[in-house]
């Protein structure tokens, strides 16, 4: 029993450092980062590179997946056109005005959903490979969605699209295979 409230309590932990800051500079003081990363291209560079790197999954090896070119490109995106402050600005605005959906129809999104989860991601604490599909289809949100493939893997981290791309692209083919014999 230690043992597990011991696990608990570091996987807690380790989603605190990985998101807390984020999140609260985002939702309570968007413009201010906003303008200082808008005015300094190290800056933006330093915001990605931190952001990737303790998002990413911690159990590979960070430079085999992502490129310096990667992070550059990625914060180059951000900066050139300085588009960082909508990304930010959308934190604070799902804050300030939560979305409310425009039926009480059950399930609130109701075209068929799939999701492919990626057990390296902070989020949620204790999630794994073996428990994260039961960890959403037994959560609160489970319900507001009509969810006709759930997967996970235990590779790949927050930006799954890049660490383990086979699970997204198996996930979207299934998932319109599961549509289509409908």
């Amino acid at each position: 029993m230690n043992n597990a409230i011991e696990q608990l309590q570091m996987k807690d932990a380790h989603f605190q450092r990985t998101y807390a800051s984020h999140v609260a500079v985002h939702m309570l003081d968007p413009q201010t980062i906003t303008h200082g990363l808008n005015d300094s291209p190290v800056g933006m560079l330093a915001w990605i590179l931190q952001r990737w790197k303790k998002w990413s999954d911690q159990s590979v090896d960070f430079e085999s997946v992502f490129t310096k070119d990667d992070i550059i490109t990625f914060a180059m995106i951000y900066w050139v056109n300085a588009s960082i402050g909508s990304s930010i600005r959308a934190y604070s605005n799902a804050s300030r005005y939560p979305w409310k959906p425009s039926h009480d129809r059950q399930p609130v999104v109701e075209a068929p959903a799939g999701f492919t989860f990626l057990a390296g991601d902070a989020y949620p604490p204790m999630a794994t490979a073996e428990n994260r599909v039961s960890l959403f289809t037994n959560g609160p949100l489970a319900s507001h969605f009509n969810t006709v493939y759930a997967k996970a893997y235990a590779k790949g981290g927050h930006f799954g699209a890049w660490e383990h791309p086979e699970a997204y692209i198996e996930g979207i083919r299934d998932t319109f295979k599961l549509i289509q014999h409908k």
